[in-house]
């Protein structure tokens, strides 16, 4: 099993292999996994779907027990008119006094992935509002090798803890995420991905792009500035930290469309505001013009703290490159370069 597994990873990763090979490599999978249990329950075994078994992506995910597993999602553009739902999917570790009175257990061997075909693999939403896909209140998930893309919707994918009123499982509820070669694309009214107080994330291999006229690629922020609500979980916090973010190998191609104020547009390609700390970019390629700053480090009212940025590339056309607000404190600058570029790299006010 452990073979096949490798096998049909490869296969998917590698663009030029033939999809009837990828058919072939999962039903081997699928096949092995069979003879060896009949019983996915077992420890050893991931519980494992193919997205087109299903009537709809929810419901493969649904079908998954409540350790979790893998849906793959073949090529193909599956069309969404309401968020994808992974806000029962929360794997935390940390329980509260009450849920370890209770006999609750931390479910540390457990998780959910969406693993896509490549960038033929394409997550259409069509909501008017709200995310294309909701992973408030959600921990442990991985999503790779897919687009995500929308026209209509306030951003691309949520992360967010939910208000504490509606918070029912754990002491921290959003985080430990990771990201591999994720496509999202698009115009988003917000942001393309937009991280309320998610903490412990990791992205690897992402493009991130955003057509919405002064608005952002990627949001980290402590309060719900924007006002989104989940479609699931309701009510965001608006209070919260959010630390450790690593982003490495991205590519932003953020060109924003007429801003209202030709002088002074708004928007950032990244937005932290507050409460930020132990941020890192590395090796990530800016493309992007039409807004404020590449980097806005927005500490008006409250503080960013240790942000590393280190071997990016900044193809700038924005007004500032990096923007520092209000207060920022230990901020390193390490081997990045700006073709062309006449002005500071750094603006602080």
């Amino acid at each position: 099993q452990v073979e096949a597994k490798c096998m049909i990873y490869r296969s998917i990763r590698e663009d030029n292999m033939n999809q009837r090979i990828t058919a072939s490599l999962l039903g081997v999978w699928i096949a092995i996994s069979s003879l060896m249990a009949a019983d996915e329950n077992q420890p050893a075994l991931r519980p494992f779907r193919v997205a087109t078994d299903y009537p709809s992506l929810q419901a493969a995910v649904d079908s998954l027990p409540e350790r979790g597993g893998t849906v793959y999602i073949p090529e193909g553009r599956y069309v969404l008119d309401k968020a994808l739902d992974l806000t029962k999917r929360n794997y935390h570790v940390l329980l509260r006094d009450e849920d370890k009175q209770a006999g609750r257990k931390s479910r540390t061997n457990s998780y959910i992935h969406l693993l896509g075909a490549g960038n033929g693999t394409i997550i259409e939403g069509r909501m008017k509002d709200g995310p294309v896909i909701d992973m408030t209140d959600s921990s442990f998930c991985t999503i790779s090798h897919l687009q995500i893309q929308s026209r209509s919707a306030q951003c691309g994918i949520l992360l967010a803890r939910p208000h504490p009123k509606n918070r029912k499982r754990v002491l921290l509820s959003c985080g430990w995420h990771t990201f591999y070669n994720v496509n999202i694309g698009g115009s988003y009214s917000v942001a393309a991905v937009y991280n309320q107080a998610s903490e412990v994330d990791r992205w690897y291999g992402c493009q991130f792009a955003n057509a919405h006229p002064d608005a952002y690629c990627f949001v980290f922020t402590y309060r719900n500035f924007a006002g989104i609500v989940s479609p699931y979980a309701g009510e965001l916090c608006d209070v919260g930290s959010n630390s450790d973010q690593r982003i490495n190998g991205c590519l932003f191609a953020h060109h924003a469309g007429p801003s209202k104020d030709k002088d002074n547009p708004q928007g950032a390609t990244i937005y932290i505001q507050g409460w930020a700390t132990d941020f890192t970019l590395t090796d990530c390629d800016f493309g992007i013009s039409g807004v404020k700053a590449a980097v806005w480090l927005d500490g008006e009212r409250n503080p960013n703290i240790e942000m590393h940025f280190t071997n990016n590339r900044f193809e700038n056309h924005a007004t500032y490159l990096v923007l520092a607000t209000g207060a920022s404190y230990q901020i390193h600058f390490t081997g990045n370069t700006c073709p062309g570029a006449t002005r500071n790299f750094i603006h602080a006010t």
